[in-house]
């Protein structure tokens, strides 16, 4: 029996399907994140190696800035 305190409960499957849901929505997010970090440890590796001093790279930055 609901604890009439709490009026507006959910039923017990719509919550554990909303919290399969949003599992699913964090593990996509937590897999989005991972991907991001890997690009910038790249970037990083390839300006530490000198990347940004190549001829071309200033015009391909601002190209893609004005593009946003």
């Amino acid at each position: 029996m609901p604890n009439p305190m709490y009026k507006h409960q959910m039923p017990t499957e719509k919550l554990k399907d909303e919290i399969e849901e949003l599992k699913k929505i964090i593990d996509e997010k937590d897999q989005q994140i991972a991907e991001l970090d890997q690009r910038d440890a790249i970037l990083a590796a390839l300006e530490a190696g000198g990347v940004d001093n190549w001829e071309g790279y200033e015009s391909s930055v601002e190209e893609m800035r004005s593009s946003d």
